[in-house]
């Protein structure tokens, strides 16, 4: 069935409506004004969840694997417009897509005798991957890293690391061919970004990823909400960019001596949703991890949330979670049947 992209309706108990009222967003891209989707009133959030308890009422009584085979047909036909999906969400968040899809086998065979190289520490690999989880999807994104602390025995060597790679990364329109970053969503928040930036010049901290023109993209003819990731070196751990949540493409870095005070200077923050730990000792990286204040901890990854895995916060990071059998539950009544013989 054809799909117009053009077009939007609130669907309420199963039939599309209108509304007197319409909003539209704005391509961060181009600064272009997008479709427009209709207001929904008080009228149509009741009529929507009466239509959703009228349906209640049967659907809680279908067979649960008739339910799991309605919702795959459901997600199916989702699919099967993946192409026309991808295009609206790239103009209205300004994310490049960077996921292939691939089919692959992989076998393995025997190498026989060889001499291995150990090097004893993960900076040219574990560095980009850092960059990566601080300014993908420009930093708008929950679990992006907001604060990075390296030890001091390696912390000269691994910011330069970053800052080479970070002025290698492509800013510009999503659309164009090898764009590593988009644009901020919108305007608000791209303000906001700038009053780090500000903060930080006004202050005088060290910005050792200045600006490269060759990473920005001709096409957006100076256009958009861009920002080119930025790195600070080792602001005060009471500056705003240290304390306050960015979500956008500037990040602090600084180092740590002792295991003790980085943990809490990690946990001095009243958020709390995710943290990763680079570290060739696993048992020192788990060791910190448990004492960490936070929902979710990965070692040697970038926070990337699993669907079989609870996945919530802790602190002003949010109330409950989701995915995993915990989140599944989330959604349940629950209630035990006694029965004494």
């Amino acid at each position: 069935m054809a799909i117009e992209f053009n077009t939007f309706n609130n669907v309420i108990d199963g039939d599309p409506r209108s509304a007197k009222h319409f909003y539209h967003g704005i391509d961060p891209s181009t600064e272009e004004r997008l479709w427009d989707v209709p207001v929904a009133t008080e009228g149509d959030v009741e009529d929507a969840v009466n239509a959703a308890q009228r349906a209640f009422s049967s659907w809680s009584h279908v067979a649960f694997e008739d339910r799991c085979n309605l919702v795959r047909e459901y997600a199916e036909a989702f699919v099967s417009h993946e192409k026309e999906m991808m295009s609206l969400l790239q103009r209205e968040t300004g994310k490049p897509v960077s996921d292939e899809k691939k089919t692959a086998t992989l076998r393995y065979t025997p190498l026989g005798v060889i001499g291995a190289i150990c090097p004893w520490n993960d900076i040219k690999v574990t560095a980009p991957a850092v960059v990566l989880a601080a300014f993908k999807n420009s930093g708008q994104i929950c679990v992006a890293s907001k604060r990075i602390y390296v030890h001091q025995s390696i912390y000269k060597a691994f910011l330069a690391e970053m800052v080479s790679f970070t002025k290698g990364l492509k800013v510009g329109n999503p659309l164009v061919a090898d764009v590593d970053i988009g644009p901020m969503q919108n305007s608000m928040q791209y303000a906001k970004v700038q009053s780090f930036f500000a903060d930080c010049k006004d202050n005088g901290y060290r910005i050792p990823t200045e600006p490269d023109p060759r990473t920005l993209d001709e096409s957006t003819d100076r256009k958009g909400y861009f920002i080119t990731p930025t790195i600070i070196d080792n602001p005060p751990d009471r500056s705003k960019l240290v304390t306050e949540e960015q979500f956008g493409p500037i990040i602090p870095v600084q180092p740590w001596w002792e295991e003790s005070e980085v943990i809490a200077r990690t946990n001095d923050t009243n958020m709390g949703l995710g943290a990763c730990i680079w570290s060739t000792d696993i048992k020192m990286a788990e060791r910190i991890a448990v004492q960490l204040e936070v929902g979710s901890v990965y070692i040697n990854s970038p926070l990337r949330p699993d669907w079989r895995v609870y996945f919530s916060g802790q602190k002003e990071s949010g109330v409950g979670g989701e995915r995993g059998l915990q989140g599944l539950l989330s959604y349940c009544n629950a209630q035990a049947v006694h029965i004494y013989k």
